[in-house]
This record gives structure tokens, sequence and C-alpha cells, in this order.
């Protein structure tokens, strides 16, 4: 099943995509988001629209298309802007995700650094820190605090559950080395680096001792990434190759 996932992967990738050369003259970013809303609908990207929008948005400065403005949405872009549209395209057309290819992503009030292979946190986790906030709210006023997380990735929930309790102490652990130097710049980002020890550890196969020295926790949150085998065809290829190139755990 991995090797059959593997070559679908492999065969999305290779997709070819248009190389046409656009006249920077007249050129605004209302006609670009519909230039590549239509070239991403030809090859199969999911969100059409909302990809365009965002890659041209990324290359005005704004983090929304929106936030361009209606005056500047029909002014003509720069060649330098048009080109920088026309590379992050080219990786979308790939299937490399949005959030990949402007190295960011909004996370309730955060913005966080994003870089693969770390997973990109998905809306049902603003869901989970919702939760933990909500079971932790009677720890509000304890001067020692601790939680651990498990598989801490880019650092999301541990560093929103941080900016909720400015008592907490967070110690964010996980396998990939990936995930916790991303984890570090996130919180260094948000000058929260103070409050969390950052650790990479295996739970299943390291030693426990190394946690145990770090001292007593109050809670424990976990949100690890994992897939249903019978879910697996139905994942968007750029998705599934995470999954399979950090060799996560199939159900």
């Amino acid at each position: 099943m991995r090797l059959l996932l593997r070559c679908f992967v492999a065969r999305v990738a290779h997709t070819p995509v248009p190389c046409r050369r656009m006249g920077a003259t007249g050129m605004t970013p209302d006609k670009l988001v519909s230039y590549w809303q239509k070239v991403f609908h030809k090859y199969g990207i999911p969100e059409a629209k909302d990809s365009s929008r965002i890659l041209v948005a990324h290359a005005l400065g704004a983090k929304t298309f929106y936030g361009i403005g209606s005056r500047a949405a029909r002014s003509p872009v720069s060649a330098d802007q048009l080109l920088f549209v026309e590379k992050m395209a080219q990786q979308r057309l790939k299937r490399v995700p949005v959030q990949y290819i402007i190295g960011e992503w909004d996370f309730l009030d955060m913005t966080l650094e994003m870089r693969p292979p770390v997973l990109i946190p998905r809306p049902e986790t603003e869901e989970l820190v919702g939760l933990v906030i909500s079971d932790c709210e009677g720890l509000r006023h304890s001067s020692e605090t601790t939680i651990l997380e498990v598989g801490c990735g880019s650092g999301a929930v541990s560093l929103a559950l941080l900016r909720k309790f400015p008592q907490m102490r967070v110690i964010a652990i996980d396998k990939s080395e990936a995930a916790v130097s991303l984890t570090k710049d996130n919180a260094e980002r948000l000058g929260l680096r103070h409050r969390i020890h950052i650790l990479q550890h295996d739970i299943l196969t390291d030693p426990v001792e190394r946690l145990q020295d770090l001292g007593a926790v109050s809670a424990l949150v976990s949100n690890p990434p994992y897939i249903f085998t019978e879910d697996m065809t139905q994942l968007e290829p750029e998705i599934l190759r995470i999954f399979l190139d950090m060799k996560i755990t199939l159900h």
C-alpha cells in the first residue's frame, strides 16, 4: 500500500506546469489571481482561488488579498512581483502547500513560521487548544503550573497555552529534530522561549528518566498525527507526501 501511494504522489509531483511568461504591463493583482486560479483549477490544485489569493497577497507584502486594498488590487504589479508570484505558483503546481511556500501561517492569534516536513496545524487543532484551555482554567492562579506536550510539531499548541496562561511553563517534546527546531524558532519569534523547555525525545523508545528529571507536570496534552488506512486514498497528495516522508503511523 505504501509503495502504491508513493508512486501516486511521485506521479502527481511531476505534473507538467505552464511556463508562459506574462508581460508585466497592465497585470494587476486581480488579474493575477484570476489567471492563476484558472491554471490551478486546470491542474487539479485544491482551493484554487484561495491559493492564488494567498500567493499574490504574499508577493505584495500583505497577509490576505483583502489586505492589499481595493485600489492596489487594480493597479499594475511590478516585474519583480510578477516573477515572484510565478515562482511561488510553480511550487503550488508541484503540490507544495501554500503554508510552506510563504513560510508562515496564522494559528489563533499567532503567526507561526512553517517549514517542511513539520506538519501544518489544522483548524481542528485550534479546537483542541480551546478544550485544553477550558480544562486548565482551574490552574490559572497556580504559581507552579507545568504542561507537558508530547509531539509539539510547530509549537502551535504549547505556545498558544503559554500566551493564554502567563504563569504557565511548558515542556514540549518531539522525536523529530525538525519539529524541535521549528518550535524553538517560533517560541523565539513570540518572545516565549524563556517559558518553554523544548526537547528532542521519542516517548516510545527514549529513557523516561530524561523527562522525570524535568520535574512534575500538571497536565499532559498531545495531538499526534495519524491517518486511518481507509482514508489514505482520500488525502491530497501534498498531505500524504508529508505523512510518508515523516514516517507517521498509519492506522
